[in-house]
């Protein structure tokens, strides 16, 4: 035991990712099938509008100010649009989601119980029917999953951390992600209202 965790805590924590990883992979097969449904078509459009106008700012559908939901989802999907083409594989956003909320909940089954709870929770969300359905749709729901989670194990290792750690990080910046967490839904929206107002 090293710096209070348990010798087999890095293989335990390569062993989550290896499951996002399969999991990812095997929901990835047929992706790009059927075509968009419900409201997948909605952000896909407002994302190859994006695109289409070069405007990264302000999300549009069918050219209208569009602002019901945060951009997050639509500049990853117009990532994805300039990567696989204007397709279903856009898909592949919601894929890298539902990996990232695997290995995180591990890390918080860990951090709870131990790293075997923590891997078999991995394994169990991973093979939920529900979250391999979500996972294989376009939409920002499981972006938000993946903020909360992100936040409640970031709270746990804050609420464990030492004092001195807890000053040394207070000192610094906040992770990228964290701030593309943040700009999801607040910030971001009331920069485009702002943003289509000058318009």
């Amino acid at each position: 035991m090293a710096g209070g965790e348990p010798a087999d805590a890095p293989a335990r924590r390569g062993a989550a990712v290896g499951v996002a990883i399969v999991a990812m992979g095997l929901l990835a097969i047929g992706a790009n099938r059927p075509g968009f449904f419900d409201n997948e078509g909605r952000y896909a459009e407002v994302a190859r509008e994006m695109l289409l106008r070069g405007d990264f700012v302000t999300p549009t559908m069918d050219f209208t100010l569009f602002l019901n939901k945060p951009p997050l989802l639509y500049w990853l999907t117009a990532g994805a649009f300039g990567i696989f083409g204007l397709s279903e594989w856009a898909r592949v956003v919601s894929l890298l989601a539902s990996g990232a909320i695997v290995v995180v909940t591990a890390r918080i089954g860990e951090r709870l119980w131990n790293g075997t709870t923590g891997l078999l929770a991995a394994v169990l969300l991973a093979t939920m029917l529900g979250f391999a359905q979500e996972a294989r749709v376009l939409r920002p729901d499981l972006w938000i999953v993946l903020s909360v989670v992100a936040a409640m194990w970031c709270w746990m290792a804050g609420d464990a951390a030492t004092e001195a750690a807890r000053t040394c990080r207070a000192a610094t910046p906040d992770p990228p992600w964290m701030a593309s967490a943040v700009s999801t839904k607040a910030a971001t929206t009331t920069a485009t209202r702002a943003a289509a107002k000058v318009r």
